[in-house]
C-alpha cells in the first residue's frame, strides 16, 4: 500500500514520528478494508495482528532487531494455530501475504543478531511460501533478492562453497539485468548486496 510504503521510507530516513503517523494510517486503511469482510471471514483472523506486524517492521528499520524477531516469530505461531477452509482462496492468498512479511522481518532480524541458523531456516521457509498472483512485483528479482540473502545467512555460517552456488543464479540475473540497461537505485542497491 502507499501507506506503508512512505511509512517504510520515512523510518529509513530516520523520521520516526513521521513513520508512525504514516503507521496509523496503515492500520485505519487496514481497518476500513476489513469492515467490507463479513464477521466470520477468516481474513479478519488473519489480519488480526497487522499492529504488531507494522511495529515489527519499524522496529527492525530502527535497529531494535530483538523486538522485531520477538513479535514476527510471535505472529507466526499465531498464524500456524489459525484454521480455514482449504478452497478458501481468499484467505490462502491472505496468509501467504502476512507469512511473507513476518518471514522477511523475522530472518532480517535474525541475520542483525547473528543467528545465522536461524536466519537461514526462516529463509527456507520465506522460498517456499508461494508468490502474491496479485503482485506487480518481479517473481525473479523478488526469489533473487531472499536467494542473496539466503546465501549471506550460509556464508556467515562458514559454508561458502555452498553461498557462493546459491548465489550464482542471482549474480548472472543482475549481469543480465545491467547488459539489458538496468541502472536504477534500487537495482544498484540489489545488485551491489
Amino acid at each position: 500500500s502507499m501507506a506503508g510504503a512512505v511509512m517504510t521510507l520515512q523510518a529509513q530516513r530516520g523520521q520516526t514520528a513521521a513513520a508512525e503517523q504514516w503507521r496509523q494510517v496503515l492500520l485505519r486503511s487496514v481497518d476500513e478494508g476489513m469492515a467490507f469482510y463479513a464477521a466470520d471471514d477468516p481474513r479478519r483472523q488473519i489480519e488480526a495482528n497487522v499492529a504488531e506486524r507494522t511495529r515489527a517492521d519499524l522496529q527492525l528499520i530502527a535497529g531494535q532487531a530483538q523486538s522485531a524477531l520477538a513479535l514476527a516469530t510471535a505472529d507466526l505461531a499465531r498464524l500456524d494455530k489459525l484454521k480455514f477452509a482449504a478452497d478458501d482462496g481468499n484467505a490462502r492468498e491472505s496468509m501467504r501475504n502476512v507469512r511473507r512479511r513476518d518471514l522477511r522481518i523475522a530472518a532480517g532480524a535474525a541475520l542483525r543478531l547473528g543467528r545465522y541458523p536461524q536466519a537461514e531456516a526462516l529463509l527456507r521457509q520465506l522460498q517456499a511460501v508461494p508468490r502474491d498472483r496479485r503482485s506487480d512485483d518481479d517473481p525473479q528479482e523478488a526469489n533473487m533478492g531472499i536467494a542473496t540473502t539466503l546465501a549471506h545467512a550460509i556464508a556467515l555460517q562458514g559454508r561458502n562453497a555452498e553461498a557462493r552456488k546459491l548465489l550464482q543464479p542471482a549474480l548472472d540475473y543482475y549481469r543480465q539485468q545491467q547488459q539489458a540497461g538496468a541502472n536504477g537505485t534500487t537495482f544498484r542497491h540489489d545488485s551491489a548486496y
